[in-house]
């Protein structure tokens, strides 16, 4: 059997030398003991999440996202209207549409169309000249994509072209529905399950602290449950949180100031308490709105439908095309959290651009009626 000893060295005689030396070897012990616990508590969250997809490989012959539908507005935005008018081609009164070789490449000739016509007011079919009715002498044919269940189809949008037929002169033609524009607002407000799961990671390396905090953020989230259970409507939500959650956000803050000159800054828990001390406005805001949630989670798991398809439209494109997918992921989400059927709620496209600013929560999902 070995033995290991304690090698012997020859350690100076002088008391105050050799306190010194035990100070330094504390704290050459400390900061091993802080590392170790460092190195613990990466392990566990390695161990927690080894499990489960989490490759971001980038697959060949990926899909692009709105790369096209990105590349047509811009450019169509860049085009006056005689120009669009070129771009979408024109038609004479036979039918034919004309041919181009500018502009957006034409729709599939197989895809079925949907006919829209439009017309001058009936004052502007009158000749001015000699007072006869104007005959429809051709018409302009504006094509979109639109998908319907199932199925794509092309929208025509035809605006019917009048003149007078004695005078040849006096065209007039209906003018184009306007087009959406973006609109949106945010509110920031943090998240206290990012805030719970940075101290649960602590529970390792440090569970008293850990424990008492995620005691103290279980009652948050036992406030929240009880107002959900009780029906409560945004204003009641609010002076329920406000009676009940921000005596125990005053406490949460006064232990986190206490603790944050106790613990190491870059150990586990000091991270989880400087975490929560940096986030303090944001996290303590959704008690001032009762429309505000506690957390993301409902936010996450829309954002999985993401995920779960994301081989197949990993890439958006351009930063346009993944902000227009972000906004398109929005409004879905929207919908169905307020049970909207998503095809009808479509109507609302042809109202934005020309609904008051002020009635604007008229048009979003949760104030919007068929």
């Amino acid at each position: 059997m070995t033995t290991f000893k304690t090698p012997t060295v020859d350690l100076p005689e002088d008391i105050s030398t050799l306190h010194a030396m035990v100070r330094q070897l504390l704290s050459d012990a400390h900061e091993r003991n802080r590392q170790i616990d460092d190195l613990q508590c990466q392990l566990e969250w390695f161990k927690r999440h080894v499990f489960g997809r989490r490759s971001e490989k980038l697959a060949p012959n990926q899909l692009t996202l709105f790369q096209g539908i990105t590349a047509d507005q811009c450019e169509g935005e860049e085009q006056d209207t005689a120009s669009e008018e070129s771009n979408h081609g024109l038609t004479d009164s036979s039918g034919k549409p004309k041919k181009h070789l500018n502009g957006r490449r034409p729709l599939p000739e197989d895809l079925p169309r949907e006919r829209i016509e439009y017309h001058p007011p009936k004052e502007d079919l009158i000749c001015s000249c000699c007072g006869q009715t104007k005959q429809a002498i051709g018409e302009e044919v504006t094509e979109e994509l639109d998908y319907v269940p199932a199925s794509f189809v092309v929208r025509q949008h035809c605006r019917v072209k009048y003149a007078c037929k004695n005078c040849q002169e006096g065209v007039v033609i209906a003018d184009l529905p306007a087009r959406p524009i973006e609109k949106g607002n945010a509110t920031e407000v943090a998240c206290w399950a990012h805030t719970r799961r940075k101290f649960h990671d602590s529970l390792t390396t440090d569970p008293r602290r850990a424990h008492e905090m995620l005691a103290m953020i279980g009652k948050l989230y036992a406030v929240e449950k009880q107002a959900k259970e009780d029906g409560l409507n945004a204003i009641a939500l609010k002076e329920r949180c406000q009676q009940h959650s921000r005596p125990i956000l005053e406490q949460i803050r006064c232990r986190s100031e206490d603790w944050s000159i106790e613990v190491l800054p870059k150990s586990p828990i000091g991270q989880a308490v400087g975490y929560a001390r940096r986030q303090w406005i944001a996290l303590s805001q959704y008690i001032e709105d009762g429309d505000l949630a506690i957390d993301n989670n409902l936010s996450e798991r829309v954002l999985r439908i993401v995920a779960v398809g994301r081989k197949n439209w990993l890439f958006a494109g351009s930063d346009a095309g993944a902000e227009r997918a972000a906004v398109i992921y929005s409004l879905i989400a929207s919908c169905k959290l307020c049970g909207i059927d998503l095809f009808a709620y479509r109507d609302v496209l042809d109202l934005v651009s020309t609904h008051p600013a002020s009635r604007i929560a008229e048009l979003t999902p949760s104030g919007w009626k068929p």
